[in-house]
C-alpha cells in the first residue's frame, strides 16, 4: 500500500532531510526525536501523536483492577532520578522485584499507560523523553489519583537494604575463622571437648 512504502520511505530519510517540514509541525521535534519515531510513522503528519506523547496528553484505555494494581506498583517502583535509555531496565528489573512480572506482562500494561497504544519506539528512548513528572502524572491519572505513600516506600526501602546487607554473616565468619586459627595453635589433639 502507499501507506506502507510512504513508511519506508521515512524511515531512511535523516533528519535534515525532513527538517524544515518536521519543525513546521512542532518546533520541539529534534533529530533525537526523529530517530526514535521515523520507524514507527507511515507519514510525517504521524509524529504529532508522538509529539503529544512526549509533550502532551493522550488517550488511554480503561484497566482492569489487575492492571490498576500492577501500575499501582510500577509507579511506586518508578526510579527517582537520571533518567536516561537505561532507566527502563531499572524501572523493569524493580517492577518484577515487586510484583513477579516480566516481558509482554510487564512492558504492555506500561506502554498503554504512557503512550496510548499497543506499539511504538522502544520504552528505553521514550521514558527519557517524556520524563518523570509526565509518567508520574499519567500513572496516577489512570490510576485515579491514587496516592503514593512515600514513608511506605522507604520503609521498604530500608527492608530491602536491611536483606541485602552481609554485615552479619562477614562477622560470624571472621569470628568462625579466628576461632580456626586459635584451635590450630594449639599442641594437643583437635576434635570434640
Amino acid at each position: 500500500t502507499f501507506a506502507h512504502e510512504n513508511g519506508k520511505l521515512l524511515r531512511i530519510l535523516d533528519f535534515d532531510d525532513v527538517k524544515d517540514r518536521l519543525v513546521a509541525i512542532d518546533g520541539r521535534i529534534d533529530a533525537k526525536f526523529w530517530d526514535m519515531v521515523k520507524g514507527n510513522i507511515n507519514k510525517l503528519s504521524d509524529i504529532s501523536y508522538w509529539v503529544n506523547v512526549v509533550y502532551g496528553d493522550i488517550e488511554t484505555p480503561a484497566l482492569s483492577s489487575d492492571e490498576k494494581s500492577f501500575l499501582n506498583s510500577a509507579l511506586s517502583s518508578l526510579p527517582t532520578d537520571g533518567y536516561n535509555e537505561g532507566t527502563m531496565k531499572i524501572w523493569a528489573n524493580a517492577i518484577t522485584d515487586a510484583t513477579g512480572k516480566k516481558g509482554r506482562d510487564l512492558y504492555h500494561p506500561i506502554r498503554l499507560a504512557l503512550t496510548g497504544i499497543e506499539f511504538g519506539p522502544e520504552l528505553s528512548a521514550l521514558l527519557p523523553l517524556i520524563g518523570k513528572e509526565k509518567i508520574e502524572e499519567r500513572l496516577k491519572d489512570l490510576l485515579g489519583n491514587v496516592e503514593v505513600d512515600e514513608n511506605r516506600i522507604a520503609t521498604e526501602v530500608c527492608i530491602l537494604a536491611d536483606k541485602a546487607t552481609v554485615d552479619e554473616e562477614i562477622i560470624r565468619l571472621n569470628s568462625h575463622i579466628n576461632q580456626v586459627r586459635e584451635t590450630l595453635k594449639l599442641n594437643e589433639p583437635i576434635g570434640r571437648k
